[in-house]
């Protein structure tokens, strides 16, 4: 499995992922044959990347934690974001918005069950976005993410239902700003910021009025965008004065954002992420939380083309918690960039000499 540009896409290649929209509708399956007519669709749709199989048609080895949640999960969550956002903008009166409770109950004890399962999570759950799908797959991500953090430090079962309904509706305030402000791609006016500012009361108040909520719950979207040193908003709290799940999903925000495209700004790549992240410990995020969540993010998610240290070039097919520098590596190209007639797998935790120097944004194949 390889992840590509959409533009390097080529006739008779084959999908590695499923193809799901932000409304949670699959638009073509795993294993699906690409041709023209589908190449078309995709680009004419706005994704920018795409899994395929890689070039010898074998798919390759995919670790578990490349689909850290199903499928099922993953169209539910998105169907559910995308309902409530829709409710939320039809109604002008917060109290009179009614999102739809028994399934994000359901949702989020599906997720975390999942979860648990798992003995080793890494995130490598890389997302095929467009841009106007952001929002939907946006709150699928930093649920997943709030929730593996939440797990890795002992969060109880009850905890991490509350941390899951925060997280999933952290947005959901956003609704109520202005789409000319929402999606304007250059920077914001100083009126335009505070009107921004004010999705995280308005997120509040929306859950509030639910009923079906917990405080704790409601707190995660009135307060993601605090910092620890009295910077955020809406009310300049201080550490103390901050909830644990706020700390927790204002990082899985963080890292969900800067490793998306948006329209006026490409994505990171995750060390890049990540290295913003650390830059911020004990000043904008919990240093201790940030350590953590450090641990199981892969920064070269499998299928991700690397070139190593020794120029020969291949793909990730494997990636080890807590050492996420250092995967299993594919590889296909000789240092002279000549295609190998049998890929060579070379495990970096036991090639000690041998490092990823950068990540291959041009498919050579």
């Amino acid at each position: 499995m390889i992840l590509i540009n959409t533009e390097d896409i080529k006739d008779g290649m084959k999908l590695a992922k499923d193809l799901i929209d932000g409304n949670g509708n699959l638009i073509l399956g795993k294993g699906h044959t690409l041709y023209r007519k589908h190449i078309k669709t995709i680009l004419s749709l706005g994704f920018t990347k795409l899994y395929v199989l890689s070039p010898d048609e074998e798919e390759l080895p995919v670790e578990e934690d490349i689909e850290i949640l199903s499928t099922r999960n993953k169209v539910a969550a998105l169907r559910i974001v995308h309902k409530a956002t829709r409710e939320a903008y039809k109604k002008v009166d917060l109290k009179q918005i009614r999102l739809q409770g028994k399934e994000i109950l359901d949702l989020i004890e599906n997720i975390i069950a999942e979860l648990l399962k798992k003995d080793e999570l890494v995130f490598n759950m890389f997302e095929l976005k467009k841009h106007d799908d952001y929002t939907f797959f946006h709150s699928t991500s930093v649920t997943v993410l709030s929730l593996i953090l939440g797990i890795r430090i002992g969060l109880s079962l009850d905890q991490l239902r509350q941390l899951g309904y925060g997280a999933l509706l952290h947005d959901i305030g956003k609704t109520k700003v202005p789409k000319d402000i929402l999606n304007k791609s250059g920077t914001l006016t100083a009126e335009e910021m505070e009107t921004m500012k004010k999705h995280t009361i308005w997120g509040f108040e929306i859950l509030k009025a639910q009923g079906f909520l917990p405080h704790e719950s409601c707190l995660v979207a009135l307060q993601h965008h605090e910092k620890l040193n009295g910077t955020g908003y809406p009310y300049s709290l201080s550490s103390a004065e901050i909830h644990l799940f706020s700390k927790i999903t204002a990082i899985a925000d963080v890292y969900d954002a800067l490793t998306s495209d948006r329209p006026y700004r490409d994505a990171l790549l995750p060390h890049l992420a990540l290295e913003y992240l650390m830059g911020g410990g004990d000043t904008y995020f919990d240093f201790n939380l940030v350590r953590e969540f450090m641990k199981f993010i892969s920064i070269y998610p499998v299928g991700t083309m690397v070139e190593l240290n020794t120029k020969e070039i291949g793909i990730v097919i494997k990636t080890y918690p807590g050492q996420s520098a250092r995967p299993v590596v594919r590889v296909f190209f000789d240092r002279d960039k000549k295609l190998l007639p049998h890929p060579i797998d070379r495990d970096l935790t036991k090639e000690y000499t041998t490092f990823v120097t950068r990540i291959v944004e041009k498919s050579p194949f």
